[in-house]
Formats: C-alpha cells, sequence, structure tokens
C-alpha cells in the first residue's frame, strides 16, 4: 500500500518545504499561525512514520502514538479556526468566525480529556495504522464537531483559496470515513498534510486576488455615485 512509513516521511518532507515557503511569505504577525500548518502537518507525518518503523509495542511507540493523537485530536480543531480568524479583516465574517473558534477551544478540550482518560491503541488494519479512540464508541457527536469547526470554518473566511482548502478538508474527510474507517483518523491526516500546500497558494495569489476584490468594489461604488 502507499501509506506507509516512507510515505509519511515523504509527505512531511514535501509540507515541511511548503510550510517553510509559506512563513517565509508572511508579512503580519497574524499570518504566522496558517503559514504553520503545512510545516505543524509535517511534523505529524514524520511522527507517524516514526510509528510505522517502531511498531508494534515498542517504547518509543508508546510514547511517539500519544503525541500523534495530540495533533490530530487536540491541536487541529483548536489551530485551524484561530488561524483562519486571525486572517480575516474585520467585518461580519470574523464575528461569525470567532463563534467556530471558540467551539473549536471547547472540542479540544473535550477530545484533550477523553485520549487521557483513554490513550489510543495502535494496531495495523488492512495495512494502514489504525488509532482505536474508546470515546467513539459513546461520542460520536464530537466527530461531526471536530469536523464543523476544522473543515466548516474556512468556508466562512472572504479568501477564496481558504474556502476551496475547507471544502476539500470536508470532502478527503468523508472519503476517509468512507472508505478506510476504522484507519480514518490516520488516512485522512494524510489527506490534510497534502491539502495543507494550498495555503502556500493563498499567500502567493492573495495581493493579486485582494487587488481584484478592490477593483470590484470600486467599480461598484463608481456605479452607485454615478
Amino acid at each position: 500500500m502507499c501509506f506507509s512509513a516512507s510515505a509519511s516521511f515523504i509527505a512531511s518532507g514535501v509540507t515541511g518545504a511548503g510550510g517553510l515557503a509559506c512563513l517565509k511569505s508572511t508579512r503580519r504577525k497574524s499570518e504566522i499561525p496558517l503559514a504553520s500548518i503545512p510545516f505543524l502537518f509535517a511534523i505529524q507525518q514524520f511522527i507517524e512514520g516514526l510509528i510505522w518503523i517502531y511498531y508494534p509495542g515498542s517504547g518509543v511507540a508508546d510514547i511517539l502514538t500519544p503525541l500523534y493523537s495530540f495533533f490530530s485530536h487536540v491541536l487541529w480543531p483548536l489551530f485551524i479556526p484561530i488561524a483562519i480568524y486571525l486572517v480575516e479583516p474585520s467585518g461580519r465574517r470574523k464575528k461569525l468566525l470567532l463563534s467556530f473558534m471558540i467551539l473549536g477551544i471547547s472540542v479540544s478540550i473535550f477530545l484533550f480529556y477523553f485520549i487521557i482518560q483513554n490513550p489510543a491503541e495502535v494496531s495495523v488494519a488492512e495495512n494502514h495504522l489504525r488509532y482505536s479512540y474508546g470515546y467513539l464508541e459513546n461520542a460520536r457527536i464530537s466527530v461531526l464537531l471536530y469536523l464543523t469547526v476544522v473543515s466548516i470554518s474556512p468556508l466562512f473566511s472572504s479568501h477564496r483559496i481558504l474556502k476551496v482548502f475547507g471544502v476539500l478538508l470536508f470532502f478527503s474527510f468523508l472519503v476517509a470515513f468512507q472508505s478506510y474507517n476504522p484507519s480514518f483518523f490516520s488516512i485522512w491526516c494524510f489527506f490534510a498534510a497534502g491539502l495543507s500546500l494550498l495555503i502556500y497558494l493563498h499567500f502567493k495569489y492573495r495581493h493579486r486576488l485582494t487587488l481584484h476584490d478592490y477593483i470590484e468594489k470600486l467599480d461598484r461604488t463608481l456605479h452607485d455615485r454615478f
């Protein structure tokens, strides 16, 4: 299968390079969290590559699995809404994104509590890493809330590429859940790592898009006045 230690390390290298390019493209401190997303996915994929190597039952894997779970369950529902919120200009959208950010913080705290109480057990299922979480048996609503804050919040951004990022996150989550369950967290994070490279396109073309939006706004203003 293509999902293996090699695939994780390759994904780590590619997204790490993309993350460094994003960080070099920032011009304001508020952009740093968004630019950091590909680099953080690179760290997560590197951790999973190590889990592949040291599985099963080694002391190293026992340490790395909770660390991976922190990224997959706690970091992303907290970090992605905050990153989207910080780059949004002031206005109605920013106020709406604030509610997603608060929800994301709540989801992260909730999941952090459950993964501490019920640490993940890692195994291999159909040549994929499977992380078994006890909370999923009785708290599936948390998965819906997770999906909402991670993939729906970008849809309310005024930045077009971030909207595309959200749409693809949503559908990749559904594909991973339907096709690779019960390994969907591992598979989806692999997909999401690749999709995070879209953030580089956001930084590369943001000024062009902003100028286009400004021209449209100016045209509408002149039309209204004259």
